[in-house]
């Protein structure tokens, strides 16, 4: 059984440690020693450093965590290239989700998948403007995942993120639903949760179609339901 543990570091950027058997991998390492710890505890030899992007937030840790542990920093392309990995006996895949960076990407595993700054809970990361159709894509493509998989974001904006989605659908009971059951550590939904919430993968739902007509935004089309609410939030 493959294993993911959220660490919390600045203000509300998470690392992951993923580990089955006695190895791990660490993404977005931006708490070395946190890291460091915990692998220690749990007796794992990290076998690669991952960034799910290259923002520096992201990234800031990979050298400390190289020079303490002596394990390397991952290839981010080959390994999109390639697809997967192993740690231990879990297969861990990576998936390119370009928009929020042209090499951002998502990590998954049997049962999560980390997002980075490409969606949060409720939410969605900025995105680069010439990279908007992708981005688009992108969010289908982690849309397509099964409903189970447990969302792991690269930031804690959840709060801020519900309240908009509220004011945005006040009709959606199911958002109610998922701030009532939300219960941190650690922060996280689920691909069903999302699918339900987000208005960014939503943005073609007829209620936040009729939010975007009253404030003048282009509807005629799904692309530009997208387009339009990205504009706004």
């Amino acid at each position: 059984m493959v294993k993911v543990k959220q660490l919390l570091y600045s203000k509300d950027n998470f690392a992951y440690i993923v580990y089955s058997n006695n190895e791990a991998i660490a993404i977005d390492p931006g708490c070395p020693e946190k890291i460091t710890s915990f692998l220690k505890n749990k007796k794992l030899k990290l076998i690669s450093i991952l960034n799910t992007h290259s923002h520096f937030d992201h990234i800031g840790g990979n050298n400390i965590l190289e020079e303490t542990s002596g394990a390397k920093l991952a290839d981010m392309q080959e390994l999109v290239k390639h697809k997967y990995l192993y740690v231990g006996e879990a297969k861990v895949e990576i998936i390119a989700t370009p928009g929020h960076t042209d090499d951002s990407v998502c990590i998954i595993t049997e049962n999560a998948v980390i997002t980075g700054d490409t969606m949060f809970i409720a939410n969605a990361g900025n995105y680069v403007p010439e990279l908007l159709g992708v981005f688009k894509t992108s969010l289908e493509t982690i849309m397509k995942l099964p409903d189970e998989l447990v969302v792991y974001p690269g930031h804690d904006y959840t709060e801020k993120a519900i309240k908009r989605a509220m004011e945005i659908d006040p009709k959606n009971e199911d958002i109610n639903i998922f701030w009532k059951q939300y219960d941190p550590p650690p922060v996280c939904s689920t691909i069903g949760d999302e699918r339900k919430i987000n208005p960014y993968v939503r943005t073609d739902a007829p209620a936040i179609k009729e939010h975007l007509k009253a404030l003048n935004k282009n509807v005629s089309n799904d692309f530009e339901c997208f387009k339009s609410f990205l504009e706004l939030y």
